[in-house]
């Protein structure tokens, strides 16, 4: 199990990780300005890292990609995380056309699942779903607290760079 850790109160898109003896062992960051793939107006140049989304895991950094899959009121993304040339982990995130109701998760590599938003009084519950089954969740173990905490419980089949690009997809959808 890992936790999650927002740095200060002013940067709501930086977590430290800690594991379970509470030693920090990586970092997931976002840009101010995060840019897609195939973004039309470009912030930053093509070479430029000031745009990338960013997983820091033992010293190493593991960049998220994302691509725009629709144009609409409502963007469809699909997120990417690499290690250099190799794909890690691939997911989608499909908007509704009913602005009520949630987004659907769909992960698609490294496995097909989903990551669904449960239940949670006052906090926020994702769990991560794989042939029906839950094999995992996302959420938050305190009700109220000043800084975001969340704890990042999934079986150790899935490897920490993955579970930590689960988190993000967690954050990206109930805080941004």
């Amino acid at each position: 199990m890992l936790t999650a850790r927002q740095e200060s109160l002013l940067s709501g898109f930086s977590y430290q990780i800690f594991n379970t003896a509470n030693q920090g062992i990586a970092a997931v960051r976002w840009p101010l300005h995060p840019q897609a793939k195939n973004a039309r107006l470009k912030v930053h140049s093509e070479d430029s890292p000031l745009g990338n989304i960013e997983i820091d895991f033992k010293g190493k950094s593991y960049p998220i990609s994302f691509e725009y899959l629709s144009r609409d009121w409502n963007n469809d993304i699909r997120f990417s995380l690499y290690d250099g040339e190799n794909l890690l982990a691939l997911a989608e995130v499909i908007k509704s056309a009913k602005r009520l109701k949630n987004v659907e998760i769909r992960v698609l590599y490294p496995f097909v699942g989903e990551i669904i938003r449960g239940r949670a009084l006052l906090g926020i519950r994702y769990e991560v779903e794989v042939k029906g089954n839950i094999v995992g969740v996302v959420a938050e173990p305190k009700r109220i607290s000043f800084k975001r905490e969340l704890m990042i419980d999934l079986p150790d089949s899935i490897t920490p760079t993955v579970q930590l690009f689960f988190f993000f997809l967690v954050c990206n959808d109930a805080f941004r």
